[in-house]
């Protein structure tokens, strides 16, 4: 084959020459290359569960709030229902405590009246007593000595305590 000019010694060393390169290039940079590769689509699908994981916890959170929210509001109803049924129990009881403090101070104060009505009643009676006692006794001084004037004065006074009894 020398004839065609083909030197199977070259041929064979750039064979090996050929395997040598590919069996480095494939050791030293095919292979670190491709783990380089498979790395950074392992870290890729990381990276986008990662970003999946985000928006569902982001979901979540937002349900989560939402229903503590609608929760607090209802809570918030009822506390305000509940305020406003013991605002209105309160309201009751003091206008219940005043009507009952107004109806005393009314009956007090009846009595009160009553009372000083009576107090008036034995003023007058005792002024109308004294001034019949002044008038029998003028009237007694023209018509009687001093002896019938205790008399008359002394069965009077007899008939008028009876009289006030």
């Amino acid at each position: 084959m020398e004839g065609i000019g083909i030197n199977f010694k070259l041929l064979l060393a750039q064979l090996l020459n050929f395997l040598l390169f590919l069996f480095i290039f494939k050791k030293y940079m095919a292979d670190p290359f491709v783990k380089f590769i498979k790395e950074e689509r392992r870290k890729e699908k990381e990276r986008e569960e990662a970003v999946k994981r985000a928006e569902e916890l982001k979901e979540k959170e937002e349900e989560i709030l939402r229903k503590a929210r609608e929760k607090a509001v209802k809570e918030m109803d009822k506390i305000i229902a509940q305020a406003k049924e013991d605002a209105k129990k309160l309201r009751e009881k003091l206008m219940k405590q005043i009507q009952e403090e107004a109806e005393r101070e009314r009956e007090r104060l009846k009595e009160e009246l009553e009372r000083e009505k009576k107090e008036f009643e034995e003023k007058l009676k005792e002024e109308v007593y004294k001034l019949s006692l002044i008038l029998v006794e003028k009237a007694l001084d023209k018509y009687f000595d001093e002896r019938k004037k205790r008399e008359f004065t002394k069965h009077l006074l007899e008939n008028l305590k009876e009289i006030r009894a």
